[in-house]
């Protein structure tokens, strides 16, 4: 591009002050454009103004072919730069994300976070179905929540008047060695008379066969059952034995006498 200088005024009320400007051969008006201050310094004036087309309508979408001169599409409330994400076709387009350091290598930016949900219940997130998709939990400072041991608690029947026996559903542990069973009564009618059992499910066939049998309970009372390994041994109270992984408890009514209680228990691993 050549340019030829020419002499011009720098504004259209002060004629005394001319400075040189340059134009193309062609007389087209030479044009550098710059902000006059470097990346990374401090800010010393006004920027450079980026202008656009203002869009009031929330379906604009132009159409550009690739290599088109755009025009850049701004808010028509507040002035804001308006981005059209391609939305991805989820049976052909693949995301990927990763970070830029070797494992072993000293980070020097910021790495990918993982994100979670806080939970404060000490019983923990609700069951959900095998195969579901599950969340991450982290506890109320940002730790993320890993459970090693522990305790599960269950409570296979809440406190209900029954006249007949009743099975409990079936409670699957691979690590469980022992557990601790209540077994409450608030009220009878007549001489009703209850038997709790443990049965445990044989993995192969699905026959259920029982483990464990405590004491008969008639009368209002609160009771407390056990099975583990190496526990003192109260005959129809607590057992000194293990757990099978998959298991259940029944309630035996021997009449139809009214009586209500509830079922609790928690697993020792």
């Amino acid at each position: 591009m050549q340019s030829t200088l020419i002499q011009g005024v720098t504004s259209a009320t002060d004629l005394s002050t001319r400075k040189p400007v340059l134009v193309n051969a062609d007389g087209s008006l030479a044009v550098s454009v710059g902000s006059g201050v470097a990346d990374n310094d401090p800010e010393t004036g006004n920027p450079i103004p980026v202008a656009g087309k203002a869009v009031t309508t929330a379906t604009y979408a132009p159409a550009y072919t690739d290599g088109d001169r755009a025009t850049l599409a701004l808010d028509g409330a507040t002035g804001g730069v308006l981005a059209h994400i391609r939305q991805l076709a989820l049976t052909t387009d693949l995301v990927g994300a990763g970070g830029t350091v070797a494992h072993d290598a000293v980070d020097d930016n910021y790495p990918l976070s993982m994100g979670g949900r806080a939970i404060v219940s000490e019983s923990g997130p609700a069951a959900v179905a095998s195969g579901d998709r599950v969340n991450s939990w982290f506890d109320t400072f940002g730790r993320q929540v890993v459970k090693v041991g522990g305790r599960d608690i269950y409570a296979p029947f809440g406190s209900a008047a029954r006249t007949a026996t009743v099975t409990s559903t079936t409670y699957t542990h691979k690590h469980i060695k022992g557990v601790i069973v209540w077994l409450k009564v608030t009220a009878v009618t007549a001489t009703p008379s209850i038997v709790l059992t443990i049965e445990g499910q044989n993995p192969v066939d699905g026959t259920w066969v029982t483990f464990y049998t405590f004491n008969a309970v008639t009368a209002i009372s609160h009771n407390v059952f056990s099975v583990a390994p190496g526990i003192t041994v109260s005959a129809g109270v607590s057992f000194s034995g293990v757990m099978p992984a998959i298991y259940r408890f029944v309630v035996t009514h021997a009449d139809a006498d009214s009586i209500t209680y509830s079922l609790g228990h928690e697993i020792v691993v």
